[in-house]
């Protein structure tokens, strides 16, 4: 595969994971308190996921490992604050299936 579109991909990740905390010190900033609002978790989900494509087109198996973890705890975050569930039930287990998907697809 082409080494510039698998390096846009990780670029892209990293600038989705430096947007999120933007959008988190804003909005703390503006509520003078620290929060963790929706668009944090929605980037932070859609960032993981490309960094663990990323991983896959790299053959890191740390990358995909370490996104996998984070990645799950982003999705629990969506759940708790109740938006998950929006989500249509094929597109939740997929997304769930994902970092095994990606693990064995390495392996």
């Amino acid at each position: 595969m082409n080494q510039n579109l698998i390096f846009a991909v990780g670029f892209l990740a990293q600038t989705l994971f430096s947007a999120r905390l933007l959008v988190q010190w804003l909005y703390s900033e503006k509520a003078g308190r620290v929060l963790s609002p929706l668009l944090f978790w929605q980037l932070s989900v859609v960032a993981s996921f490309l960094l663990m494509v990323y991983g896959i087109l790299r053959h890191d198996l740390a990358i995909i490992a370490g996104q996998s973890v984070t990645y799950c705890i982003y999705i629990r975050n969506l759940h708790y604050q109740g938006s998950w569930q929006r989500f249509p039930r094929p597109f939740r287990i997929l997304a769930w299936l994902f970092p095994l998907i990606a693990l064995l697809w390495h392996g």
